[in-house]
């Protein structure tokens, strides 16, 4: 007993130092980064400016119905592609940049330095809870080192990295950051049902689909992950029927987040739900051609090509699938859905990006297998561990290398295999 008092000690300091590099890591790269132009880091002139005008209206320097980075319908009105969502997270450290802005003199208008640092900071604290939570639920079925790993791994060696200090305001970062609460959630459940974690994976999931409707898919995730057969489905859908207050209290709440975002709609366009990007024009329209070898290796922000790691991710993802290992199938199903959402999308390359972004938000549950392919090299004979290890260190060093040098134009037609071989060569 006392020795498992002891290792859950440890793990939890574990956790601790491991968000606390995570949070030092992140705050100081986007510093260094963005402290030539802290304007650009709210997302002035590009989608990400969709998520953080919420924020900035909120401080009162847009009107609500007629936001700066929206579609013109007619007349007075402008409709926001993107929802308020992202704003959630964003809010309390904006208002803290607040502060910080008549502290300092600086313009309160939402778009002065101290915002940005503000906001910046905000995402440091978001990764070390995202890294912390994901070691947490890891390390109940992986060794210690490979569950302190993986959360590295994935945060330096992806594009997820990109997200958090380069463009901290779009909204991939926060996304898995939902998502690492939710498989900590599930997993928590896993041991012990508790009515608070049932609730609290209702609200993740309705912010996390508030922020992007395609994230409906991941209901499937508390419902299925872990579920052999139809008994274990039963007793998953009983996780609601305990503590029903508990359960109707949080249920209210997940609702009520759609309330500003409903309401915004209907004044905007006189519906209350409604599909923002049909009022452009945009739709699936590669339904019975999906680009799903350019999503995954094109040159235009393939998946596969800038974040190289999550190949071993999908490798362990097939494999332990097949031998229906660690709730892989429904993670394999969650990705399939994905994946093919996307390379039906008329902009299947997601427009200006660092990789296929699309992908980033669901590097929590891949998370799963990776772990798994990592753990098969640091148990294997030496020459498969070796070269195993020498390609995440490759890939490490090329992801950190190319976020740092990332210009626009590589999501642009004119970007070809020849220019980033190029690019590729420079790097070291």
């Amino acid at each position: 007993m006392g020795s498992m008092l002891n290792d859950d000690r440890w793990s939890r300091r574990a956790g601790l130092l491991l968000g606390v590099l995570c949070a030092l890591v992140v705050f100081i790269t986007a510093v260094r980064l963005n402290a030539h132009d802290l304007y650009r880091v709210l997302g002035v002139g590009g989608d990400a400016w969709g998520y953080y005008q919420y924020v900035a209206t909120l401080l009162g320097s847009h009107r609500f119905t007629q936001m700066p980075w929206t579609h013109h319908l007619d007349g007075d009105h402008f409709l926001s592609m993107f929802t308020c969502g992202v704003a959630y997270l964003q809010a309390p450290w904006a208002l803290l940049g607040h502060g910080l802005a008549w502290v300092t003199g600086s313009p309160m208008d939402g778009y002065s330095a101290p915002y940005a640092v503000a906001v910046m900071a905000g995402m440091a604290v978001y990764m070390a809870i995202a890294s912390n939570l994901l070691f947490h639920a890891l390390r109940r079925r992986f060794p210690v080192r490979i569950a302190l790993g993986v959360p590295l791994l994935i945060l330096a060696g992806t594009n997820l990295f990109f997200y958090a200090v380069r463009q901290p305001v779009m909204s991939h970062a926060y996304v898995y950051l939902l998502f690492c609460v939710l498989l900590y959630l599930v997993e928590r459940n896993l041991e012990q049902v508790s009515p608070w974690r049932t609730g609290g994976i209702l609200i993740t999931c309705s912010l996390a689909v508030l922020v992007r409707q395609l994230h409906v898919i991941v209901v499937l995730f508390p419902l299925l992950y872990l579920v052999p057969d139809a008994t274990a489905f039963r007793a998953r859908l009983a996780w609601l029927t305990q503590r029903p207050l508990i359960i109707i209290s949080c249920l209210l709440v997940a609702i009520a987040l759609w309330i500003p975002q409903l309401a915004y709609w209907h004044a905007v366009t006189g519906h209350w739900f409604i599909f923002p990007y049909g009022y452009k024009g945009e739709h699936f329209d590669h339904l019975l051609d999906p680009r799903v070898g350019e999503v995954l290796w094109g040159v235009r922000n393939g998946w596969l090509i800038y974040s190289p790691v999550m190949i071993l991710a999908l490798g362990g993802l097939c494999w332990s699938a097949w031998h229906k290992l660690n709730g892989a199938r429904t993670i394999l199903v969650i990705l399939v859905l994905v994946l093919f959402s996307y390379a039906a999308w008329w902009c299947w390359w997601l427009g200006g990006a660092f990789g296929h972004r699309g992908f980033v938000d669901y590097y929590a549950f891949l998370a799963v297998p990776l772990a798994w392919t990592l753990a098969q090299f640091v148990s294997a004979r030496w020459w498969v561990r070796v070269p195993g290890l020498v390609f995440v260190a490759l890939t490490l060093a090329l992801n950190l290398r190319m976020t740092e040098r990332y210009e626009w134009f590589w999501s642009e037609p004119e970007w070809t295999w020849a220019r980033l071989a190029a690019e590729w060569s420079s790097l070291f």
